[in-house]
């Protein structure tokens, strides 16, 4: 599809708009999104992780996917698939 992040911008706001969609269809056409387009954000940097690990003895330290926005409204509170909701009124 291209885009980069707009395309996977694109597939959460059609899983958001389709109510017909599945929260595990929906989470795997954004991952699948995710993937195609290498989309990567560092929420606490590139090299933080591996700080962190090393401070507190972690052993395993992993990377989950995930969109600015998302992360964004999390931290804020609203969960970012009711964002539109909230805004909105709901449905």
């Amino acid at each position: 599809e291209g885009g980069g992040e707009e395309g996977v911008r694109r597939v959460v706001e059609e899983v958001r708009e389709d109510e017909t969609v599945s929260k595990e269809e929906a989470l795997e056409r954004i991952l699948k999104a995710m993937e195609e387009e290498k989309t990567k954000i560092s929420i606490f940097g590139e090299r933080h992780k591996d700080k962190l690990a090393g401070e507190w003895g972690i052993d395993h330290v992993f990377e989950i996917p995930i969109m600015e926005d998302i992360a964004t409204s999390g931290d804020g509170g609203v969960p970012y698939v009711v964002q539109g909701e909230e805004m909105s009124g709901g449905r």
